[in-house]
């Protein structure tokens, strides 16, 4: 069984590492249970070896209780260069990324009457185009909060951004997106939305970010999530699936959610 061969090279791992650090409050949880686990199998086996192999074993399971209470989690700091970006976006109100937008952001806002009464227009996902996390949730969030019409009233336009990752999936999902963001317009009439089919660098996710009014972060798990910190340097909140696993939740505050 694959699953259980990656269970128990992992508590293998754990089993003799001199030391485990995790990303978030969620992966510590599963390896302490992975851990008690094999605890548990290893105290079974103990009561039917001989006298040298459960002194051994004795010591590995003291051992391994040690580790259980030391989990270290240790979230991964943004890139430097993200950093500097952000800290001259906070330093200096003239700062413009707008010049390092991505064309199809760019264009969007040209073709919108919003730009000169305000900054932030996107409804933002910057996520990859797998399955794992989950941008079909996205285009289901906007389609429940009304679609065309929300946007509009609000004055929002949606972007996702991503790298394809699972052709299949990723095509059904921009789809998706498309016809969410254009279905109920009127003969000739137009609304943008943004796809973005590649990753960013730093500039041009400073650009988006400034520009963004909120971050969308729709998986149900994610080791940490990176974009959630990334969007709160550039004073963007995020919204998380409630009752999803996301590392960087932790760090949000008591607004998280």
């Amino acid at each position: 069984m694959v699953g259980n061969f990656y269970r128990d090279k992992e508590q293998i791992s754990c089993r003799f590492a001199d030391r485990i650090i995790c990303l978030s409050e969620h992966d510590r949880d599963m390896l302490q249970t992975l851990m008690q686990d094999d605890i548990e199998t290893q105290r079974n086996t103990v009561k039917r070896d001989d006298y040298l192999s459960i002194s051994s074993r004795r010591s590995t399971l003291s051992a391994m209780s040690k580790k259980i209470k030391n989990i270290l989690i240790l979230p991964p700091p943004l890139r430097g260069d993200i950093l500097d970006l952000a800290q001259k976006n906070t330093l200096d109100s003239n700062e413009n990324y707008t010049q390092f937008l991505p064309p199809e952001a760019a264009n969007a806002i040209k073709s919108t009457t919003l730009q000169p009464r305000k900054k932030r227009l996107f409804i933002s996902c910057v996520v990859r185009l797998s399955p794992e996390k989950s941008p079909h949730h996205f285009v289901s969030l906007i389609q429940k909060l009304g679609g065309v019409d929300f946007l509009r009233s609000n004055g929002l336009i949606p972007l996702l951004c991503g790298a394809k990752s699972v052709g299949c999936y990723a095509d059904q999902v921009l789809a998706d997106f498309e016809y969410v963001c254009s279905r109920g317009l009127s003969q000739g009439s137009v609304w943008p939305f943004v796809v973005i089919k590649h990753f960013l660098g730093p500039k041009e996710l400073a650009a988006v970010l400034t520009r963004t009014a909120i971050n969308i972060h729709p998986c149900f798990y994610d080791a940490y999530g990176m974009t959630l910190v990334e969007s709160a340097a550039f004073g963007v909140p995020s919204i998380v699936n409630n009752g999803g696993k996301v590392g960087a939740v932790s760090l949000l505050g008591s607004g998280k959610g």
